[in-house]
């Protein structure tokens, strides 16, 4: 039984057709029924480009997968994988993908079929390329996304920052829900909030956005020893300590960004009275 064969679609006056020679290939009898796909979509096995990363051959298979599933139920730019699901290890239990100029995406079969195929819970992005490289030149989340990704097809961002004093401010003040509700957090998304205070001060600072950055201005701020007490041995007395050292930096960042915020507000002022 011959299982591909390769043909020309041919134009008709009414109807484009697929012409076949009498028995030509065992399976494909008059009446029988054919899928038809284009031939770059069957010959198109799903690479992936890592980028500032060196994934687990594990990891990179999952990856291979959810960029099969995608494919098969989306038209699209490009694919990016983000987030912890990077990280070093074999703990997971989500994982971001973020869908670049989505045309049309069947959301809710692809997440339902990735939680089915692989237990994994996706967290599916849909935006268009500019908009994203506007997010990543102003907004530190964003930017972050950017230090290490896996991507389906080469792409280039552009890492130049513009810095909104009164967007980051509004940006922490999102945050500060960690101060006042610290027991309501579970242990990773403490985490994560803290990951996003540190780039939003690494940012609104105009130094460099990286997560082993973050990791080492997280330790100079806390010390490693009160961190890991807190995040890895999970003891409690570390706890007022933490909170302590953590209401004196959203402080200091409120007051930076305030001030900031408003000699721009002034400056932009200034810059759109002279235009006139």
């Amino acid at each position: 039984m011959v299982g591909t064969i390769i043909k020309r679609i041919s134009k008709g006056s009414r109807f484009n057709q697929i012409y076949m020679k009498k028995n030509e290939g065992i399976g494909f009898e008059p009446g029988k029924s054919v899928i038809i796909k284009p031939l770059e979509v069957i010959l198109d096995k799903p690479t992936l480009l890592e980028y500032n990363i060196k994934l687990l051959p594990l990891k990179k298979e999952i990856i291979k997968q959810i960029f099969s599933i995608i494919i098969e139920h989306a038209s699209f730019g490009n694919i990016l994988i983000t987030g912890s699901f990077l990280q070093k290890g074999y703990r997971f239990e989500d994982i971001d993908i973020v869908i670049l100029d989505p045309e049309v995406v069947d959301k809710q079969v692809i997440k339902k079929r990735i939680r089915n195929i692989l237990g994994i819970e996706p967290h599916l992005i849909l935006i268009s390329y500019h908009d994203f490289q506007k997010g990543v030149s102003r907004d530190p989340l964003f930017h972050l996304m950017i230090d290490h990704y896996v991507a389906y097809k080469r792409i280039i961002f552009k890492k130049k920052k513009s810095i909104n004093f009164q967007f980051l401010d509004a940006h922490l003040v999102r945050n500060n829900n960690l101060l006042i509700a610290f027991e309501s957090y579970t242990l990773q998304e403490r985490k994560k909030v803290l990951r996003d205070i540190i780039s939003i001060k690494l940012f609104s600072e105009g130094k460099a956005l990286s997560h082993k950055a973050i990791r080492m201005e997280t330790e100079k701020i806390f010390g490693k020893k009160l961190l890991e007490d807190l995040f890895t041995f999970a003891h409690t007395d570390a706890e007022p300590v933490f909170l302590k050292k953590l209401k004196v930096l959203l402080k200091k960042m409120e007051e930076f960004l305030i001030e900031n915020a408003s000699k721009q507000i002034r400056y932009n002022k200034e810059i759109h009275r002279d235009s006139k």
